[in-house]
Order: structure tokens, then sequence, then C-alpha cells
């Protein structure tokens, strides 16, 4: 297995992603407080990243995060990851501590999701 790391860390938060393109898969991990700036940082290098599919599949790891996102952050990295060259096609799976972060990944799969997969009605 072939694994292509990056870190990226900032003052507050540490993430780093790994993929795998045998297994068609990429893992994000993200320790410490964790904010707007250090999502969008690690999703827009993993998508420039020529190992990177939109096809993949991830697994996003929360368990040693706090995350610090307001709503509108969340509506903010939603856009970003919606734009076509960020978008994954491929499932997602989260990993999260707490109730708080539960609630912050639901809300950020249902604005990410683009509205043609939305139900109507």
């Amino acid at each position: 297995m072939k694994f292509l790391t990056t870190d990226y860390s900032s003052f507050k938060a540490v993430g780093h992603y790994r993929i795998d393109a045998d297994r068609r898969m990429r893992i994000e991990e993200y320790q410490g407080q964790t904010d707007l700036a250090d999502l969008k940082s690690v999703a827009l290098a993993m998508a420039s990243d020529p190992c990177w599919s939109a096809d993949f599949h991830g697994l996003i790891d929360f368990s040693e995060a706090q995350l610090e996102l307001a709503a509108n952050d969340v509506l903010r990295l939603a856009l970003v990851l919606r734009q076509e060259a960020n978008r994954s096609r491929g499932w997602l799976a989260y990993v999260v501590p707490n109730s708080t972060t539960h609630g912050i990944v639901r809300m950020l799969g249902y604005c990410e999701a683009a509205p043609e997969n939305q139900a109507s009605g």
C-alpha cells in the first residue's frame, strides 16, 4: 500500500491527509482546535494533489479535534467543497467525538450536497 501524506498545521490545529490510490480512498485526520481555515487548507491542498480523484471514498476523522465552526463557517466551507474542482463523488464517513461535532458534520453534509441530489418536497 502506497500512501502520499501531506501535513498541514497552524498554531492552533493539525490536519493532514493520506491518499491510497489502490483502495481508491482518502483519509483526513484532525487534532486539536480546528477552524474554517484549517479545513479549507486541507481540502484545497488535497483537491490539487495529483493523486487525488473526486471518485475516491473518504474517511474524515475528527475524534481528536475540537471543531470551532459557526453556522456561517459551515456554509462557507460547503461552498468551497461544492466547487467542481473540490467536489467529492465518493461516499464519506466521519468519526466524531461528541454530539456537538456530530451536529456540525451533519450540517456540513446537508449544505455540501448538490441541489440535484437533495430530495424535494
